[in-house]
């Protein structure tokens, strides 16, 4: 028997979570977002190019994520940033990563709720069934399908879309 590699094993869970729908992307997207920050903070203070803040003084880590985190998320950081183009052109390759996790991020939601949407029209949602009154039995009654298995069949029942 051949040996399963940890590589195999990896890429096996991997498609497990992502069979999982929606939830387990934006999770998968969340954590590459988050490692997306935490690479580029420690580029930026380990290269030691942020720019001085106003009183001189350079950010510290959480000032640093902070920062880092509101470039991947929102483009329109960039506008005002100052500093040296090593920093300038690092913000802005950060800026691009974090506008194609978010687009993803939109699509999987947007495919999430079309996926929900589909599934809803398909009618498999809380059903109650009436029974079909003839002119010779008693009017008024009605008999929930859980309660009466009989009361399925087509010619007794009908399904009416919860409003």
């Amino acid at each position: 028997m051949r040996k399963i590699t940890l590589r195999q094993r990896l890429g096996y869970a991997f498609d497990n979570t992502m069979s999982r729908g929606a939830v387990s992307l934006v999770g998968w997207l969340a954590v590459a977002t988050l490692l997306l920050i935490v690479l580029f903070s420690v580029i930026v203070l380990a290269a030691g190019i942020a720019p001085a803040s106003a009183g001189g003084h350079k950010p510290g880590v959480f000032r640093q994520l902070f920062n880092t985190f509101v470039h991947a998320l929102d483009s329109g950081a960039i506008g005002g940033d100052s500093g040296h183009w090593p920093f300038i052109v690092l913000m802005i390759c950060l800026t691009i990563a974090g506008l194609l996790i978010v687009s993803a991020l939109i699509g999987v939601i947007s495919t999430g709720l079309d996926e929900k949407l589909q599934e809803l029209r398909k009618g498999r949602s809380f059903v109650r069934s009436r029974e079909r009154s003839h002119p010779s039995s008693s009017v008024g009654r009605t008999r929930s399908s859980r309660s009466c298995p009989s009361s399925r069949s087509p010619t007794k029942t009908s399904a009416v879309r919860p409003s």
